[in-house]
């Protein structure tokens, strides 16, 4: 996902965004923001409800933020080394 630079689109609001594998990153840049990058990490849920915030930060540039963001879900995404791990 890391990789995807051209998943990364303008949205209508200004801000832009990417969706990958179930989840949608968005990046407020700092005209919008008041400040900070700020970056969310959304949680798809489909037509019929709303998203859900899994993730969130702030960067002062708008590539690292991006990058983040990519990130943040990448972790989502991939199962931890070894596999699941059980409650005890």
């Amino acid at each position: 996902m890391l990789g995807h630079q051209d998943v990364w689109r303008a949205e209508p609001d200004g801000a832009v965004a990417a969706e990958v594998r179930g989840y949608r990153l968005v990046v407020h840049l700092p005209e919008q923001a008041g400040g900070p990058v700020r970056f969310l990490v959304l949680r798809r849920k489909g037509d019929d409800g709303p998203d859900a915030l899994v993730g969130s930060g702030t960067e002062a540039d708008v590539r690292v933020a991006m990058r983040k963001a990519a990130r943040m879900a990448d972790r989502l995404v991939k199962p931890p080394l070894g596999g699941m791990r059980r409650a005890v």
